[in-house]
């Protein structure tokens, strides 16, 4: 057996942008984040040759990558009669993995560094891209020809660093840069190997040890828990905490589940018909005992391939449901917002924090580039797919251009991200939770307009927030002084600062042990507070019922699957496998408190879910109803005439008494083109009525 040494733990933690020819062939630390990992790489360590004319063979090691072949046969004397058997070679395996800067680690007014290394035989896919790693590896060197048929070879080298061991890292420790002495290792026991899948979960996430399990179950069993997780987070802002409880929720997350779509075809079912006649059939023709035996066990075998034909044939109809839970935080600005998702991100073990303005839809998504050692196009992971089972925050959510936000639809549902760019075509995977701010147009948040018409959002990117909370700027003499004494107390020569129950590294353990390990399910109890609050949701008691006798809808499906995803995570934090009435019950409440608040409707103060799902409340459906009408009939007593669209809206107006806006005029109008009444000159704003048109 061979046995590999595999140093790691160095005393010195080297930068990336700090790496030079003097620490050529030495071994160095390096820290940084997985950007990309290439396919594997066959990669020959010992050439086989053999001789054309007496068939004798002769092995070569290779040495850094060149192949010295052999000049003469000495069986022969022939020279140059060698050929290479590549089917008798030995071969490695060899991955190229990307390593950058995190944004932590990167100077200010400086772009992140990144360095090409090269993992062989059980390192390969030992990390993923996103994972925050260690790297340990001998810096190399090698010069890059100008042309590969010719043996002329450039001044300048390119440097690489071939790995002997990978160690992922998390919390803090992954957001510092450069590091000295033992401290940025403390966290390791000492037992690890190079290959680093041993060690870790699903997500990326170092595997604690039996100590910690110990400490956080214990943890999980005080009664006031859910208040000591909710003091914990984010203590330097004031107050929120029905926020914080929500993106704690968010954190946990709730079980990603395969459903089976048991509705078969009838096609199957006819299968299903005819393999149950044969079985019958083949009975029938049996007439001693033996035989009868010999069919039972066949008979029984049959089944079980039936059984295993089913299984498969579920396997490929089931349907994924996120346990992922998307946060929408908007309102005024200073209030915390940015300040609460860059305390989420340095909290969570794994994703990326950026901004509206400053990212493009294949900075989410994955961008196209050339492998430097194949020269292929391949594809290199952006935010969403860097934050694959992690936290991907996005500030500034609402200046987003519409073709950026118009790829988080897909990414929000089914949590996968498809790309068709220079003939390649995939679907990667997005298990992420996104947890966004969103300033309104008008810089404060106007109490009269919906908050569809606040931040300007599609409603159907909105609809897939399982959470959105307004968080409003209101004066008010108490909670001002209140918060002014916090906010000051912070920079006393001595601040006040009180000590949060559970540290940073404490709580990202607890969130992460409960997220790998806890996997609750419903109980009877809970299921019927659902199911009866989803119903109350949808038919109040005091009833939803619009000017014209229609019921606004209060609550849609989407909902229900938004309070079982909460109410498991309210379980895991709890580190119990069963979700109670009293989780169902708290799911409800952080339901109503935040985005059952952002869709009542400012003109009557009902609670209209429309508003989030279709951007118009039934007020509004009403009104454009009733002025599409009447528009229909003012322009049939005006057949054959051009009007404008500023003299149409004057009148209207003055016939209902009421003002009417020009633009909801534009929209009736755009229905009546649609419909072959007008014809709209957008340019000229004037319509000519057409002929002929009735009733």
């Amino acid at each position: 057996p061979q046995i590999q040494v595999r140093p790691f733990n160095l005393k010195e933690v080297a930068n990336l942008r700090c790496l030079d020819p003097i620490a050529m062939d030495t071994l160095v630390a390096l820290k940084g984040m997985i950007v990309r990992c290439s396919p594997i790489i066959p990669d020959l360590k010992v050439a086989h040759f053999s001789c054309c004319v007496c068939g004798h063979d002769h092995q070569v090691s290779i040495d850094r990558g060149r192949v010295e072949e052999p000049k003469q046969c000495p069986s022969c004397n022939t020279k140059d009669s060698y050929t290479l058997l590549h089917n008798r070679c030995v071969f490695a395996d060899k991955q190229l993995v990307r390593l950058q800067e995190t944004p932590d680690q990167v100077p200010a007014g400086q772009t992140p560094s990144s360095v090409v290394t090269f993992c062989f035989d059980d390192l390969v896919d030992a990390s993923q891209p996103g994972d925050k790693v260690e790297v340990t590896g001998i810096l190399k060197a090698q010069p890059v020809r100008i042309n590969p048929k010719v043996t002329k070879l450039k001044s300048i080298y390119k440097t690489y660093v071939d790995v002997i061991h990978f160690r992922t890292i998390t919390g803090m420790e992954g957001k510092q840069g450069t590091t000295t002495g033992n401290g940025s290792n403390n966290n390791t026991d000492g037992n690890s190997d190079g290959n680093t899948n041993s060690n870790k979960s699903k997500r990326g996430v170092m595997k604690l040890n039996k100590e910690r399990a110990k400490e956080l179950i214990a943890l999980s069993k005080r009664p006031d828990i859910y208040e000591i997780l909710t003091q914990s987070l984010a203590p330097s802002i004031w107050e929120l905490d029905n926020v914080k409880k929500g993106v704690l929720c968010m954190m946990f997350g709730g079980n990603h589940k395969r459903v089976k779509n048991k509705n078969k075809t009838k096609k199957r079912k006819k299968q299903d018909q005819r393999r149950a006649n044969n079985s019958m059939d083949s009975e029938d023709d049996d007439d001693d005992d033996n035989d009868n035996d010999d069919d039972k066990w066949s008979d029984d075998e049959e089944d079980n391939d039936d059984d295993d034909d089913d299984d498969d044939d579920d396997e490929d109809t089931k349907l994924n449901k996120r346990g992922d839970i998307n946060i929408l935080l908007c309102g005024d600005p200073g209030t915390s917002k940015s300040q609460l998702l860059s305390y989420v991100h340095k909290l969570s073990s794994r994703g990326i924090y950026t901004s509206g303005k400053g990212s493009s839809a294949v900075g989410l998504t994955a961008s196209v580039v050339r492998d430097p050692e194949t020269r292929d196009l391949v594809l290199e992971s952006g935010a969403l797919v860097l934050s694959d089972r992690g936290i991907c925050c996005i500030d500034e959510f609402d200046k987003m251009t519409d073709a950026t936000r118009s790829i988080l639809h897909e990414a929000m549902e089914q949590q996968t991200v498809s790309i068709a760019k220079a003939g390649i075509i995939s679907s990667l995977n997005a298990r992420t939770s996104i947890l966004a701010s969103a300033n309104p147009v008008e810089s404060r948040y106007n109490p009269n307009l919906s908050v569809v018409e606040n931040i300007k959002l599609p409603p159907t990117l909105l609809s897939r927030f399982d959470l959105i909370y307004l968080i409003l700027d209101a004066p008010n003499a108490d909670s001002d002084r209140k918060l002014a004494q916090h906010l000051v107390g912070l920079y006393y020569e001595k601040p006040n600062i009180v000590k949060p129950p559970m540290g940073t590294e404490l709580l990202r353990d607890y969130i992460d042990y409960a997220r790998e390990n806890i996997h609750p399910r419903l109980s009877d109890e809970a299921s019927e507070e659902l199911l009866n609050s989803y119903l109350d949701l949808r038919n109040p008691p005091g009833g939803n019922v619009g000017n014209n006798g229609t019921r606004t809808i209060s609550a849609t499906p989407r909902q229900l699957e938004s309070l079982i995803r909460t109410s498991e995570a309210l379980a895991k934090m709890r580190y119990s496998s069963v979700v109670s009435r009293a989780d169902a019950k708290e799911a409800v409440r952080l339901l109503k408190v935040a985005t059952q608040a952002a869709a009542t409707d400012p003109r009557t103060g009902r609670i209209d879910m429309d508003m989030i799902n279709t951007g118009r409340t039934e007020v509004e459906r009403e009104m454009g109803e009733s002025l599409y009408l009447g528009l229909k009939e003012f322009l049939i007593e005006r057949r054959g005439n051009r009007l404008a669209v500023r003299d149409v809206t004057r009148q209207l107006s003055e016939i209902s008494n009421t003002q009417v806006a020009q633009d909801e005029v534009v929209g009736a109008l755009r229905r009546l083109e649609a419909d072959g009444m007008v014809q709209f000159n957008e340019r000229n704003q004037s319509i000519f009525v057409r002929t002929g048109i009735a009733m």
